[in-house]
C-alpha cells in the first residue's frame, strides 16, 4: 500500500511528492481544506450504481404488477364452483362473511380420491358458507345452492335458515336433488373448519343416512377416501406456502412490535449497556443468549404439543376433542422442534467451549467503547438505516402478498361426466361442470424470485451503506487523534453520509451484489437438488451426494470469505474513497500482512457480538410468541395457520435491525483494527496515531505468544545469529527480540534451555519456558509500579462539564483547594484556639503538590502586582516563582508569611480538597531549615484537622447532593427507562403466565436481594479489591485515608446483610401460602386481558412523574447550593504578603464560607415535603382512573366496547379530572403529612439524643419507641384506608372522608371472606414491586462502577445516595404499573362486597373466575375448621 494514510485522513501533512493515483493518499491535500479528509475523490463504480437504480425501477414496476393482479383474500379463502372467492364482497352473490368453502355432493369428493378417476377434487361443487355445517341429531339437513331464478330468497334469508330451502323445491328439484344433482344436497358427514375448508370426517350420521335412504337418495359412499380426499387438498404444498404468506398478512402487529420495535429497543439498550458496563458484558451476552435459546425451544414443544396442554391445532373454532386432525404445518412445527432442540444443545456445548477465551475479547469491545464513548452520534446513526429498511420492507411485504396472489382465477379444463341443477336454467345442467382454479403463469414465478433477490439484495445495500458511514465515522476519529469536535456531535457522521452519498454508492452497490448473487446461487443449487433428489431419489449414487454437498460447502466458504473481505473492504471504501474491487485487495493486504497480531482478538470480539444479535432476535422471536399465543390470532378470521413463519419472520427482522445497531461496535472494531495496521505500516510498526487502549490490548493479547515462540526458537535453534528481520515480521524477530531483552547472566538458562531440548526433556523445557514467562511478567509489573512511584506520570485529559469562571483570578481547571500555611493548618486544630480552618490561607489548584524529592519546592500565591506572570505561566511552573521574590518578599515566605510557601508535607486529593498526610519530607524540612525558616509544626493535628473538616455532615450531605447530580445519567436509566421496561415486562409476564409469577417473584427476590448485597460488600471492602476510595486521582497505596462515606457504606452493608436474612426467612414462611396468591392475580390478569388499555395507561402518570422528578432534582440541587458567601468573622492575628500592596498586610485575613439562612432551610423542608405530597398525588390519580376503568368492567359484566379499547380509560380519567382531584389531594396529603410527622420525630428525637444522650431513661427510649410504632401503624392503616377510598370515588363520586367511611365499612363486613386472599395477593405484589426497584439498584451500581464515576469531575464520593434513588425511582415506577394488578384485584374485590352486600349476599355481577377463588378460599376455611372440631 503507498503512501501514508495519515496524509490522507489525518491531520499531519504528506510526504512530498506523494500521493500518485495508486497511493492511498489518492490527492493529497485538496479537498475539504481543514477538514479531517483532506484528499480528493471521485464517483467510483458509476456503471454499479446506474446498474443499482435500474433495479430499483425493476422492483416497482414488478410490484404494481403484482398490486394490480393480486388480491391477498386469495392466500386465506378458497373458491366455490362460480370462481368466486369466499369472503369477498364482490362476488355473485356477495360472500361478505361467507368464509368456509363446503363441497356439497359427498360422492364427487369420494369420487375425486380414487385412483386414476376423471373428476378432480378443484371440479367438485363448493360453495361458501358462514361456517361448516353438521348432521342433524334427529333428523335430515340439507345444504341447497345459492338462491337465484325461482327461489325467491335473499342471501341473508338463506343464511337464517341454515342454508336449507329443501322445503320450497318442485317436485323436479327433489328429485334431483334426491340424485345428488342439486339444487339441494344432504348433510351426511360432520365436518370442521380447516383452514378455511370443511374438512369431512368419514364417520357418517346413521340418523341422517337412514332419513336419506327412506326418501329414496342414491347411495353415498362411506369410504375413508372423502376424509384423505381433502386433508390431501388443504396440505398441498401450494396451499401450505399460501396460508404461511397468509400468516405474515394476519399477523402485520407482531410483526411491527417484534421485528420493528422491540429489537430497535433492545439494541439500544445493548448499545448503551456495552457502553457502560463493557467487562461484563461478554458474561451477560453468553448467559442471556443461552437462557433465551432455552426459552424459545421451550415454546417450540409447547405448540408442538409436546410439552403442556396447549399445543397448535388445524381447526377454526370448536370441535370434538375426540376428533384429531393433522396438517403439515402442525409436521413443520415438529420438525422446527427438532431442530430448536439440536440448536439448543450446540449452543449450550460451544458456549462451555469459549467461556475460557471471553476474557480475549473484553478488551477489544473496550476499545469499541471508548470510540462510541467520544463520537456519540454513533449510538443515534443506526435510526436513519433503520427507518429507511422499515419503510421499504413494509413496501416489500406489502408487494410480496400481492404478488404471491396475482394469479388468474380460471375455469379447469376438465372431462368429467357430471350434472347439476341450474336455478336460473330452471332445469339440469351437464355442460361447465367443471371448477375454477387460480392460474400461475410463469412469469409469475419469476416475479416472485426476482422479488425475493431483491428483497435481499437491497437489505445487503442499506446495511453496507451504514458500515460505511460508521467506518468513515471511526477512521475520522482514529486518524484525528480523537480530536473530533464535541460542539458538533454529528460532523463526523454527517461528513461520512456525505462521501458516502457523493462517490460510494457504486462500490456498495456491487459490493451487496456480489453477496446477494452468491447467496442466491446457493440458494437455486439447493432447490434444483431437492427438486432432482424427488425426481429420482433411488438413482442418487454416493459421488453425487458427494459432489452436491462439497459444491454447497464451498459456496458457503465462498460466501463467509465474501462477507468478510466486503466488511473490510467497505472500510477501506470509506477512508480512502477507492472503489469496490481496489479497496478489497488493500484491506485483505492489511490484514493478513497483520494476522498474527489481530486474529484472535477480533475473531472472539465478532463471536461475542453475534451472540448478542443473536439475542436480540431471540428475545423477539419469543415475545412474538407471546402475541401469537393469544386469542385474538388463534380464533375467527385472524387466526393463523402456525406462529412458525410469523416467528421467524420476527427473529429474521430482528437480527436485521440488532445488525444495524450492532454493527456500530462491530464496524468501530474493524475500523480501528485496520486503520491500526496501516498505521503500524506507515510507522516502521509503531502505530502513531492508536489510542493507548488498543495498543494495550494488541500487546497484551501478543506479548506472551511471541515470547514463548522466541524461547522455543531459541531452546530448539540456539541463539540468534542472524540480522534483526523487519518489525513488522513479528513471528520472524522473535526469537532475535527475546535474545536481546535478556541480559547475559540469563545466557546459561537459555544454553541450558537449548541443551535440554536437544535431549528431548520436555517436561525441562516447560518448566523453563513457564518460568520465564513469569519473570518476565514480574519484571514488567515492576516498571510499570516504578514509573508510578516516581511520580512520572503520563498526563490525561478530560472534559469537564461544570466549570466555574468568576473567581479573581480566573480559576478554571484549578479545582483543587490547597492550604498554603500548614502552622495554620495545625493551629486551627489546637483545643480553644482562636483560628479556624475555614480562615486558614488556601488557594485552588490543579493537583496536590508533592515535596521535591531532593530540595524543596514552593507554592506561591496567584501572581499579581510587582509579580508578572500570567495564571498559565504560573501553573507551568508548577505554582513556583520564589527565585522572582524581591528580598523583603523572600523574608516574608521564610516567616510563612507569604506570598510563597515551602511544601513540606506530602498531599492527596480527597473530595477536591489537599489532605495533608503528617509525615513531612525530611529533605525538604532540612532545606527550609537551612534557608533559615521558622519552625513548622508536624503534629498529627495538621492531618486530623483537614480531615475532620472534609468529612464534617454538611460537606458530606452536600456531596451525596452532588453525587445525585453527576450520576443524573445513572438515574435517568436505573430510574427512569429501565423500570419502566421490566414493569411492563412483569406485567405481560402477569398476563401470561399467572400460575408461575408468584414463585419467579419470590425466587427472583431473594436473588437480587443477595447480589444487591454482595455489591454493598464490594464497596465497602469487605469482599474483592474494589473498595470505596475516597481519593481522587493516584495516591501512595500505603496511605490508608477513610471517610464518612465509608462508615456510612459499611453500616447499609449490614442493613442489607439484615434484610437479606429476614428475606430469606420470610421467602420460608410464605412459601406454603403463594398458592393463595395464585386465583387473585389470575382475576387480575383476566380484567388486564379484557381492558388491555390498562397495561399502557400507567405510561402517561409515568411521563407526568418523570417530568415532575426533572424538575424538582434541578431545584434541589439550586436549592442546596443557594447560600451566600460571605467574608467569616474571626478574631485570629494573621498576616500574610499582600502582593497588590507590596507588603505584609494583617488587615482582613479572615477566609470565606457558605451562609445558609434559615429560610433557606425551611425552603429545603418544604420542597422535601412537597415531592412527597405530590409524588402521593399523583400516583392517587393513577389508583383511581384504574379503578374507574375496572369497575365498569364489573359492573358491565365484562362487556365492554373492544372496538374503542380507551373508552373505560380515558371516561375514568375524564371523571377525575372533572370531579375528584380535591378527594385525591385530601387523600394524598394526609398520608403525607402523617409521614412527614413521623420524620420530624425521628429527626428531634436523634437531636436530643445527641444534646443529652446520658440522661436518656427508659421511660423515654420507650416514649420514643412506641410513638415511632403507633405512627407507624397510623400510616400503614392509613394507606390502606385511602386505597379502597379511591376506589369509591371512582365508583361512586363520593368525597374522600364519605368514600373512606363506606369504603372501611364495606371491607370489615367481609374481613373473613377476602381477608387472607387479598392479603398474601399484596404480598407478592409487593415482591414483584421490589424486584423491580432492586433490580434498578444493581444495575446502577454496575454504571456506577465504570471509570467515568470513579475518576476526574465525574468521580462519586459514594454509590450509596445514587444506588438508594435509583431504588426509590424504580419503586415508585414499579408502583405505577404494579397498581393496575393491585387495583384490579382491590375495585375486583370492592365491586364484589357491594354486589353481595345488594343481593343478599349472592354476587349477581361477579365473574366466575372470582367466584371460584372466593368459593375455594371459603371451603379451605371450612376443612380447616372441620380438622380443629375433630382434634378437640
Amino acid at each position: 500500500m503507498g503512501g501514508p494514510l495519515g496524509a490522507i485522513i489525518g491531520r499531519h501533512p504528506a510526504a512530498a511528492g506523494g500521493g500518485g493515483e495508486d497511493e492511498l493518499g489518492g490527492g493529497g491535500g485538496g479537498g475539504d481544506g481543514g477538514g479531517i479528509i483532506r484528499h480528493n475523490r471521485r464517483c467510483r463504480d458509476l456503471a454499479f450504481l446506474v446498474l443499482f437504480a435500474a433495479f430499483w425501477v425493476a422492483m416497482i414496476v414488478n410490484s404494481s404488477f403484482g398490486f394490480n393482479q393480486g388480491n391477498p383474500l386469495r392466500l386465506t379463502y378458497e373458491l366455490d364452483y362460480k370462481g368466486n372467492i369466499c369472503g369477498s364482497r364482490h362476488g355473485d352473490p356477495d360472500l361478505h362473511e361467507l368464509d368456509v368453502r363446503y363441497w356439497m355432493n359427498p360422492n364427487q369428493v369420494y369420487q375425486s380420491g380414487v385412483k386414476d378417476n376423471k373428476i378432480n377434487l378443484a371440479d367438485a361443487k363448493a360453495i361458501c358458507l358462514m361456517e361448516c355445517p353438521m348432521p342433524a341429531a334427529d333428523g335430515l339437513n340439507f345444504v341447497c345452492d345459492y338462491p337465484e331464478g325461482d327461489i325467491r330468497l335473499s342471501v341473508d334469508d338463506w343464511i337464517d335458515r341454515d342454508y336449507d330451502y329443501f322445503e320450497f323445491l318442485t317436485p323436479d328439484m327433489r328429485n334431483s336433488s334426491l340424485q345428488l344433482q342439486g339444487p339441494c344436497y344432504p348433510v351426511i358427514f360432520p365436518s370442521v373448519n380447516v383452514y378455511w375448508s370443511c374438512q369431512f370426517i368419514a364417520r357418517a350420521s346413521n340418523v341422517s343416512l337412514k332419513h336419506w335412504q327412506q326418501m329414496g337418495g342414491i347411495n353415498i359412499d362411506e369410504n375413508i377416501l372423502i376424509d384423505k380426499t381433502i386433508h390431501k387438498a388443504i396440505n398441498s404444498k401450494s396451499s401450505v406456502l399460501k396460508r404461511y404468506v397468509a400468516d405474515i398478512g394476519k399477523s402485520w402487529p407482531v410483526l411491527i412490535v417484534c421485528g420493528g420495535l422491540l429489537p430497535l429497543f433492545l439494541s439500544v439498550i445493548w448499545l448503551l449497556l456495552i457502553r457502560y458496563f463493557v467487562v461484563v458484558m461478554p458474561w451477560i451476552t453468553v448467559v442471556v443468549f443461552n437462557a433465551l435459546v432455552i426459552s424459545v425451544t421451550m415454546f417450540f414443544y409447547i405448540k408442538a404439543g409436546w410439552l403442556g396442554n396447549d399445543p397448535l391445532t388445524v381447526v377454526i373454532g370448536e370441535s370434538d376433542p375426540y376428533v384429531h386432525i393433522s396438517g403439515r404445518e402442525i409436521s413443520h412445527l415438529h420438525a422446527a422442534t427438532v431442530v430448536m432442540t439440536v440448536v439448543m444443545i450446540i449452543a449450550f456445548l460451544s458456549s462451555i467451549a469459549i467461556i475460557r477465551r471471553i476474557l480475549i475479547a473484553t478488551p477489544v469491545l473496550k476499545v469499541a467503547a471508548k470510540v462510541i464513548g467520544e463520537v456519540q452520534a454513533l449510538i443515534i446513526f443506526p435510526v436513519v438505516p433503520y427507518f429507511i429498511l422499515a419503510i421499504f420492507y413494509m413496501f416489500w411485504f406489502s408487494a410480496t402478498l400481492h404478488l404471491f396472489s396475482s394469479g388468474q382465477v380460471l375455469r379447469n379444463d376438465c372431462n368429467t361426466d357430471c350434472c347439476s341443477y341450474d336455478l336460473k336454467l330452471g332445469k339440469v345442467n351437464c355442460d361447465n361442470c367443471c371448477g375454477y382454479s387460480i392460474h400461475y403463469t410463469p412469469h409469475i414465478g419469476i416475479a416472485i424470485l426476482f422479488h425475493l433477490f431483491g428483497c435481499y439484495w437491497a437489505t445487503q445495500f442499506f446495511i453496507a451503506c451504514s458500515s460505511t458511514v460508521i467506518a468513515g465515522s471511526v477512521a475520522s476519529y482514529y486518524w484525528a487523534r480523537g480530536e473530533i469536535s464535541h460542539d458538533i456531535p454529528f460532523v463526523t457522521v454527517v461528513s461520512s453520509m456525505k462521501r458516502l452519498l457523493r462517490y460510494s454508492l457504486g462500490s456498495v452497490a456491487i459490493g451487496s451484489l456480489v453477496v446477494s448473487a452468491v447467496e442466491w446461487v446457493r440458494f437455486i443449487l439447493e432447490y434444483l437438488r431437492r427438486k432432482l433428489k424427488l425426481v429420482d431419489s433411488a438413482r442418487e449414487s454416493c459421488f453425487g451426494k458427494m459432489t452436491s454437498s462439497s459444491s454447497q460447502c464451498c459456496l458457503g466458504c465462498i460466501d463467509w470469505t465474501l462477507k468478510s473481505v466486503n466488511r473490510n473492504a467497505y472500510i477501506t471504501i470509506a477512508i480512502t474513497g477507492k472503489g469496490f474491487f481496489k479497496a478489497s485487495v488493500l484491506a485483505t493486504g492489511l490484514i493478513m500482512n497483520n494476522i498474527l497480531r489481530i486474529g484472535k482478538v477480533n475473531i472472539i470480539g465478532d463471536v461475542i457480538l453475534f451472540l448478542g444479535k443473536l439475542c436480540v432476535s431471540l428475545f423477539c422471536a419469543l415475545f412474538a410468541f407471546l402475541m401469537l399465543d393469544t386469542h385474538k390470532y388463534k380464533s375467527a378470521h385472524n387466526k393463523i395457520s402456525s406462529p412458525l413463519v410469523p416467528v421467524v419472520v420476527s427473529w429474521a427482522l430482528g437480527f436485521i435491525v440488532a445488525k444495524l445497531f450492532f454493527q456500530v461496535v462491530e464496524m468501530s472494531i474493524d475500523t480501528i483494527i485496520l486503520s491500526f495496521c496501516q498505521d503500524s505500516e506507515e510507522h516502521q510498526g509503531n502505530a502513531q496515531y492508536a489510542p493507548p487502549l488498543l495498543v494495550e490490548t494488541l500487546d497484551e493479547q501478543i506479548d506472551t505468544q511471541l515470547q514463548l515462540y522466541g524461547l522455543y526458537k531459541i531452546a530448539t535453534e540456539g541463539p540468534c545469529t542472524a540480522p534483526q528481520p523487519s518489525a513488522l515480521k513479528l513471528k520472524a524477530g522473535a526469537k532475535c527480540l527475546m535474545y536481546e531483552e535478556e541480559d547475559q547472566g540469563n545466557d546459561s538458562e537459555l544454553g541450558d534451555i537449548h541443551v535440554s531440548a536437544r535431549e528431548g526433556v520436555i517436561d525441562d523445557i516447560a518448566k523453563h519456558l513457564a518460568a520465564g514467562v513469569d519473570v518476565n511478567m514480574r519484571g514488567r509489573c515492576q516498571k510499570d509500579v516504578g514509573v508510578l512511584v516516581k511520580g512520572d506520570i503520563s498526563c490525561t485529559t478530560y472534559t469537564v462539564y461544570t466549570v466555574y469562571r468568576h473567581g479573581d483570578p480566573d480559576l478554571h481547571e484549578l479545582d483543587v483547594r490547597y492550604w498554603m500555611n500548614p502552622n495554620q493548618v495545625y493551629q486551627s486544630g489546637v483545643k480553644d484556639n482562636k483560628i479556624n480552618l475555614a480562615d486558614a490561607k488556601a488557594i485552588c489548584l490543579m493537583e496536590c503538590p508533592m515535596p521535591a524529592a531532593d530540595g524543596l519546592n514552593f507554592v506561591c500565591d496567584y501572581p499579581e502586582g510587582d509579580i508578572r506572570l500570567s495564571v498559565d505561566d504560573w501553573i507551568d511552573r508548577d505554582y513556583d516563582y520564589f527565585e522572582f521574590l524581591t528580598p523583603d518578599m523572600r523574608n516574608s515566605s521564610l516567616q510563612l508569611q507569604g506570598p510563597c510557601y515551602p511544601v513540606i508535607f506530602p498531599s492527596v486529593n480527597v473530595y477536591w480538597s489537599c489532605q495533608f498526610i503528617a509525615r513531612a519530607s525530611n529533605v525538604s524540612l532540612k532545606h527550609w531549615q537551612q534557608m533559615g525558616g521558622i519552625n513548622i509544626d508536624e503534629n498529627i493535628l495538621i492531618d486530623k484537622t483537614i480531615h475532620k473538616a472534609i468529612n464534617s455532615k454538611s460537606s458530606v450531605l452536600k456531596r451525596y447532593v452532588a453525587d445525585t447530580g453527576k450520576s443524573w445519567p445513572v438515574l435517568i436509566v436505573c430510574g427512569g427507562l429501565l423500570p419502566l421496561f421490566l414493569s411492563v415486562i412483569w406485567l405481560l409476564l402477569i398476563r401470561y403466565f399467572v400460575a408461575a409469577m408468584p414463585w419467579i417473584t419470590v425466587v427472583l427476590f431473594n436473588a437480587l436481594v443477595i447480589s444487591v448485597t454482595m455489591f454493598f460488600y464490594i464497596k465497602a471492602g469487605w469482599l474483592g479489591n474494589d473498595p470505596l476510595t475516597v481519593v481522587i486521582g493516584e495516591s501512595d497505596p500505603y496511605v490508608h485515608i477513610t471517610g464518612r462515606e465509608i462508615s456510612h457504606l459499611h453500616a447499609a452493608t449490614v442493613v442489607m446483610t439484615v434484610v437479606m436474612i429476614i428475606a430469606f426467612l420470610s421467602s420460608i414462611a410464605i412459601i406454603r401460602r403463594i398458592l393463595i396468591a395464585t386465583p387473585v392475580l389470575k382475576v387480575a390478569a383476566k380484567v388486564i386481558g379484557e381492558v388491555q388499555a390498562l397495561i399502557i395507561f400507567p405510561v402517561v402518570p409515568y411521563s407526568i412523574l418523570a417530568i415532575f422528578y426533572m424538575f424538582w432534582f434541578s431545584a434541589t440541587l439550586h436549592l442546596f447550593s443557594s447560600g451566600q458567601v460571605l467574608r467569616n468573622d474571626c478574631n485570629t492575628d494573621c498576616c500574610s504578603y499582600d502582593l497588590k500592596l507590596g507588603k505584609v498586610n494583617c488587615d482582613n485575613c479572615c477566609g470565606y464560607s457558605i451562609h445558609y439562612t434559615p429560610h433557606i432551610g425551611i425552603a429545603i423542608l418544604f420542597h422535601l415535603f412537597g415531592c412527597y405530597w405530590a409524588t402521593q398525588f399523583f400516583i392517587a390519580c393513577s389508583s383511581t382512573v384504574i379503578a374507574g376503568s375496572v369497575a365498569s368492567y364489573y359492573w358491565a359484566r365484562g362487556e365492554i366496547s373492544h372496538d374503542i379499547p380507551f373508552v373505560t380509560v380515558v371516561s375514568s380519567m375524564k371523571r377525575l379530572l372533572r370531579y375528584s382531584l380535591g378527594s385525591v389531594a385530601i387523600g394524598s396529603l394526609v398520608v403525607s403529612a402523617v409521614e412527614w410527622v413521623r420524620f420530624i420525630l425521628e429527626y428531634l428525637r436523634r437531636k436530643l439524643k445527641l444534646v443529652d444522650s446520658a440522661r436518656e431513661s427508659c421511660f423515654g427510649k420507650m416514649t420514643s419507641s412506641s410513638s415511632q410504632c403507633c405512627l407507624g401503624c397510623i400510616d400503614w392503616t392509613l394507606k390502606s384506608v385511602n386505597r379502597n377510598a379511591y376506589i369509591t370515588i371512582a365508583i361512586t363520586g363520593k368525597g374522600f372522608f364519605k368514600a373512606s367511611v363506606l369504603a372501611t365499612g364495606l371491607i370489615m363486613n367481609n374481613i373473613l371472606r377476602i381477608g387472607k386472599v387479598n392479603v398474601i395477593g399484596d404480598v407478592i405484589l409487593f415482591l414483584g414491586k421490589l424486584c423491580v426497584s432492586l433490580f434498578c439498584a444493581l444495575f446502577a451500581f454496575l454504571m456506577l462502577d465504570t471509570h467515568k464515576y470513579k475518576s476526574a469531575h465525574n468521580k462519586i464520593s459514594s454509590p450509596l445516595v445514587p444506588v438508594v434513588v435509583s431504588w426509590a425511582l424504580g419503586f415508585i415506577v414499579a408502583k405505577l404499573f404494579f397498581q393496575v394488578v393491585e387495583m384490579s384485584i382491590d375495585t375486583i374485590i370492592l365491586s364484589f362486597c357491594q354486589d353481595a352486600e345488594e343481593h343478599q349476599g349472592n354476587a349477581q355481577y361477579a365473574p366466575p373466575l372470582l367466584m371460584e377463588t372466593l368459593d375455594e378460599q371459603k371451603l379451605s376455611e371450612m376443612k380447616k375448621s372441620s380438622r380443629s372440631l375433630v382434634i378437640m
